[in-house]
Order: structure tokens, then sequence, then C-alpha cells
């Protein structure tokens, strides 16, 4: 009877190692996905941050090119035939340009980037 309570005590033993040595693969692995996780947090706020600064820059192009485009009768150079090409030939550039520096629709593409 002692050699088969010895036998179960050894037999528990090896699977409380076994277990033991699970539960650190487990933690292990835990571990490297946190890590990765956070590496992914961090280079989706960059890309925030980098998208942000974008489409700041982009506002600002719009201004400029809607105040180039009150200053001056077109642009040169877009005709072959040495032309001015008017405004009104890129109306519908312009129209985005307009939509996208108004501070209500820059909001509202700020708001649909957000929720992207």
């Amino acid at each position: 009877m002692a050699t088969s309570m010895n036998d179960l005590l050894n037999d528990a033993n090896r699977r409380i190692r076994q277990l033991q040595e699970k539960l650190r693969s487990t933690e292990e692995a835990l571990e490297a996905y946190k890590n990765e996780a956070a590496e992914l947090r961090d280079q989706v706020q960059a890309l925030q941050a980098s998208r942000s600064k974008l489409s700041a820059t982009l506002r600002l192009l719009c201004g400029d090119l809607i105040a180039l485009s009150t200053e001056t009768a077109g642009v040169a150079g877009w005709h072959k035939n040495g032309q001015i090409a008017a405004w009104d030939t890129f109306e519908e550039m312009m129209k985005i340009a307009r939509d996208y520096h108004d501070k209500k629709e820059f909001d509202r593409l700020k708001s649909i980037e957000e929720v992207s």
C-alpha cells in the first residue's frame, strides 16, 4: 500500500509540474500578446497624429488655393495654346477645396475620420 501511495504522490507531483509549465508558457504568451498590443496601440496613435497633421495641412492648402483663386484670373500653363485657364475650369476641384476648408464640413469629415 505504501508503494501505491508513493506512486500516486509521484504522479500528482508530475502532473503539478506539467500544469506549472503550461501556466508559465501561457503567461509568456500572454505577455507577448500584451507587448504586441502595446506596439500596435503606439502605431495607431502615431498614425492618428499623422492623419491629424495631414488633415490640418490639407485644410491650409485648401485655404491657400481659395485665396489664390480670388486673387488671380486663373492658371497659366494649363492650356498648351498659352491662354490662361479661368478658375471656373476647376470648379469641381474648387468646390471640394471650399467644402473641406469650410469649418462645418471640416468638422463633419473629421468626425467621420475618427469613427473609421
